[in-house]
C-alpha cells in the first residue's frame, strides 16, 4: 500500500516517458541527407537520425502533435529565423465600412498574463499564414467573418488575409529599420444566403 502523498507507479511511467520523449523531440533535426540513408553522417548526425525515427516520424509523434505538447528549438539554433512576421485580416462590411480583425492580436500588444495563454494563437496564425496550409485559409476567414459579425443587419461580406513581414537584420541593428511589407495572400467572398441578404 503506498503512503498518503506518494505518486502512483502509472504516473511515475508516463511521467518519465514524457519527459525523455520531449526531450528526444526537441533535440535538432537530423540532415536530410543523413535520415534518408543518402550520406553517412558524423557519430552526432546519426544519433540524430535514430532520435527523428524514433518521435517525428514513428506513429509516436501523435501524442505531442495531438496534444499540443511538441516543442521545437529551432528559434534558436541552428538557423533561427531571419524574417520578423505576422498575419492579420482586413474586414469588409455590408455597409461598406472596413476594419481590421482584433482577435488575434500580436503577442507584443498583450499584458503578461494574456502572453502566457494566447501564444499558441501567435503560433497558430504564424504557421496558417504559410503557403503549405493554404488549405486551411478559407476555414480561417471564415471563423474571422463569423467572429466580426455583430449587426445581422450589416454582416461581414469579404475578409482578406495580409502578410506582414520584415527582414531581420543583424545584431546590434536597430529593429525598426527594417519597415513590414504586407499584401493580401487570401481573400474569401462571404456567401449569400439563399434569400439574397449577405
Amino acid at each position: 500500500m503506498e503512503k498518503p502523498g506518494q505518486v502512483r507507479w502509472p504516473v511515475k511511467v508516463w511521467w518519465y516517458f514524457h519527459a525523455i520523449f520531449i526531450l528526444f523531440y526537441t533535440f535538432p533535426q537530423a540532415p536530410p541527407a543523413v535520415l534518408s540513408g543518402k550520406a553517412q553522417g558524423e557519430p552526432i548526425d546519426e544519433f540524430l537520425a535514430a532520435s527523428d525515427r524514433v518521435t517525428r516520424l514513428s506513429p509516436l509523434r501523435y501524442y505531442v502533435l495531438s496534444t499540443g505538447l511538441w516543442q521545437y528549438w529551432d528559434m534558436f539554433a541552428p538557423d533561427p529565423l531571419s524574417v520578423d512576421g505576422y498575419m492579420s485580416a482586413n474586414v469588409r462590411y455590408a455597409d461598406g465600412t472596413i476594419t481590421t480583425d482584433g482577435n488575434y492580436p500580436r503577442i507584443a500588444a498583450m499584458p503578461i498574463p494574456q502572453k502566457y495563454v494566447s501564444e499558441r494563437y501567435r503560433k497558430f496564425l504564424e504557421r496558417s499564414a504559410s503557403n503549405s496550409t493554404a488549405y486551411m485559409w478559407p476555414v480561417l476567414a471564415q471563423r474571422i467573418a463569423l467572429n466580426a459579425t455583430k449587426d445581422p443587419n450589416n454582416p461581414v461580406i469579404e475578409v482578406q488575409l495580409v502578410r506582414h513581414f520584415r527582414a531581420v537584420g543583424p545584431p546590434g541593428q536597430d529593429p525598426d529599420a527594417g519597415k513590414f511589407k504586407e499584401y493580401v495572400f487570401y481573400t474569401y467572398v462571404v456567401p449569400k444566403a439563399k434569400g439574397g441578404t449577405p
